[in-house]
């Protein structure tokens, strides 16, 4: 994997893999998330920031070990006191990231992990 794209199943390409940008994996995301959402490309295609609601964003990126994470941004403030992420998300103390291996589409993986991080149906 290289630090601007991540290999991820593509529902849409019969299960297939296919590799996806960091951009699609947002963009997807915001889409799956509702009207008022929306990613943004940042820094030369390698990141994107998500903005929703209330002023919440967070931050999406490949981190040093190769792993797409997803940082809280500001908003993200009043985090449930232990949330449950869902498997294949593994929290930090600033975001959570994506296993490799995850064996399913990553915006519906960062999709619900955020709603997790934010109390949001």
């Amino acid at each position: 994997m290289s630090h601007d794209t991540v290999t991820a199943l593509y529902a849409a390409n019969g299960q297939a893999e296919a590799p996806l940008t960091v951009p699609q994996i947002a963009a997807g995301t915001a889409r799956l998330l509702g009207s008022d959402w929306s990613a943004r490309v940042r820094r030369y295609g390698t990141e994107s920031e998500l903005t929703g609601p209330d002023d919440l964003s967070f931050l999406f990126a490949v981190d040093e070990d190769d792993l797409l994470c997803v940082w809280y941004g500001d908003g993200v403030t009043d985090l449930p006191e232990e949330p449950e992420f869902p498997e294949g998300a593994d929290e930090f103390s600033a975001g959570f990231c994506m296993e490799a291996a995850y064996p399913g589409d990553y915006s519906e993986l960062a999709a619900k992990a955020i709603r997790v991080a934010t109390g949001r149906p």
